[in-house]
């Protein structure tokens, strides 16, 4: 959109100047959901950090925009939303039964989030449109050697 200055008659004003208006009709999306603490796939930690990434600077992201998902999701709370800039979120889970717990851990949006971009626009896909990484929790302490006469 440009907009001109000028008078009745349609004279263009002799300083005029030419102003743009952008206006942000696109919708953020989710980039990558990764592990990043631990790193690895494989955990028996009692807490795990997963960081969401989405495609622009987002607002009203807290924990109870997020599911757990995955066999071991039972097992783990979102005990944490922190953001590491504008589009970047850690989303930390923890739990007592988390340390006991042997399964698939991932996250996902839950189905009242409320996550919009500074223009407004709601998060309508929360399906990644890169990395979706889960954790693997193994708590089974390993068996004991068999000896055998």
């Amino acid at each position: 959109m440009t907009a001109t200055v000028t008078d009745a008659a349609g004279n263009a004003a002799s300083d005029a100047t030419t102003n743009e208006l952008v206006v942000d009709t696109t919708a953020p999306t989710v980039t990558s959901v990764v592990r990043q603490s631990p790193a690895g796939s494989t955990t028996n930690a009692d807490s795990v950090t997963l960081r969401v990434t989405f495609s622009e600077g987002v607002q009203n992201v807290d924990a109870a925009d997020f599911a757990l998902t995955g066999t071991a999701a039972g097992s783990g709370t979102i005990t944490g939303v922190s953001a590491v800039s504008a589009s970047v979120y850690d989303v930390t889970v923890a739990g007592a039964s988390l340390a006991n717990a042997n399964g698939t851990l991932g996250l996902g949006f839950a189905g009242g989030q409320n996550v919009r971009d500074t223009a407004t626009n709601p998060l309508a896909d929360t399906t990644p449109t890169g990395a979706n990484q889960t954790y693997t929790l193994d708590n089974t302490a390993p068996g004991g050697p068999t000896v055998t006469p």
